[in-house]
């Protein structure tokens, strides 16, 4: 039903958004270059990335190249693509994880953390619903979004999941360049 957002298309259409996460980025890069202070600039590629996957998921970025609470949503992520990962590796593990009397604090702060990070997507999507855009991203295409069979709209727990995926799906790649 959505494998268009993802088609060259698509993509191409959205590259202006890319294109003004970089120039933010370059842009900060700069800033702190001429400041001479040392930083970590695996936080701020961390930054940029999110940036970029919220503008593209969302048609909003999560402000982190502008310094608001950037550390707290990376961790938000990191937790909540670990316990994927957990998941993914254990899936019989699954049943005891979710457990809210699970003695593992880590399982705990990760449920935690991940519905956080869900409240934060809901939020985005709540304010995109709200005033309407004409952009064209990947959450403009899910708003548009038929059932092939009932010709219906994607009811807003379904869109919220979809859009949420964009954001944390947990990849065998990512999960490695994440902080622990």
């Amino acid at each position: 039903m959505l494998s268009h957002s993802y088609s060259l298309q698509s993509l191409v259409a959205m590259e202006e958004y890319v294109a003004s996460c970089t120039k933010k980025y370059l842009r900060q890069m700069e800033i702190l270059s001429s400041s001479g202070k040392p930083t970590n600039i695996k936080d701020w590629n961390h930054w940029y990335a999110f940036d970029t996957i919220g503008e593209l998921a969302l048609g909003d970025n999560f402000h982190l190249l502008d310094g608001e609470s950037n550390t707290d949503f990376v961790d938000l992520v990191a937790a909540h693509m670990k316990l994927g990962a957990t998941f993914f590796c254990c899936q019989w593990l699954g049943k005891y994880l979710v457990n809210q009397w699970v003695p593992m604090k880590w399982v705990k702060d990760a449920l935690y953390r991940r519905e956080k990070l869900k409240g934060v997507t809901t939020e985005l999507i709540h304010r995109r619903l709200a005033k309407g855009s004409d952009r064209k991203d990947i959450l403009a295409r899910l708003i548009e979004a038929r059932d092939p069979d009932t010709g219906e709209p994607l009811e807003e727990a379904e869109l919220q999941t979809e859009a949420w995926s964009n954001i944390g799906i947990p990849s065998p790649y990512s999960l490695p360049l994440l902080p622990s």
